[in-house]
């Protein structure tokens, strides 16, 4: 979900329902949860407010996303 919600803007419809999702996991009492999903709703913030962007990400980036 991290990289989608960096890489790839959602749809207007899909947007609301993530957005709702992503928060209602910010408020689990797993923090490792909680820290991941208040990192894609920072992020799903910026890529919503973007301009569309037809780059795709490069392996380091994909790499620098994965869970350690």
């Amino acid at each position: 979900m991290t990289f989608c919600c960096v890489t790839f803007p959602p749809t207007r419809n899909f947007e609301e329902w993530l957005r709702k999702h992503l928060w209602e996991h910010t408020k689990l009492s797993d923090s490792r949860q909680a820290s991941y999903a208040r990192f894609c709703v920072r992020k799903l913030d910026l890529i919503c407010e973007a301009p569309p962007s037809a780059r795709v990400p490069s392996y380091h980036e994909i790499e620098m996303l994965k869970v350690p």
